[in-house]
């Protein structure tokens, strides 16, 4: 978290190997769940994220029915432009 905005770092929603979406909880608590820390947690707007080209699946898991994942992100490694481009437009 930015410590003068109060808001995500842009590397929180950046993917990482092996990954084919981001992790998100569907809940507060799915979204803390089975961390070993937190550092805060953010609101997402599925509509905002669809604008951007992103989509957001349900996609439960055996330690949690309320998980889902932003599918769509352009992978850093491959594309950095448009990667950088979605992330300043949230």
């Amino acid at each position: 978290m930015n410590p003068d905005t109060g808001r995500p770092l842009p590397i929180a929603f950046t993917l990482r190997a092996n990954e084919t979406g981001l992790s998100v909880g569907l809940t507060y608590d799915a979204a803390i769940s089975g961390l070993s820390k937190s550092y805060g947690a953010a609101t997402l707007h599925v509509g905002r994220l669809r604008d951007s080209g992103l989509d957001v699946e349900h996609c439960p898991t055996d330690r949690s029915q309320d998980h889902g994942e932003i599918v769509g992100v352009p992978d850093p490694q491959t594309d950095l432009a448009s990667s950088s481009t979605v992330l300043i437009s949230w």
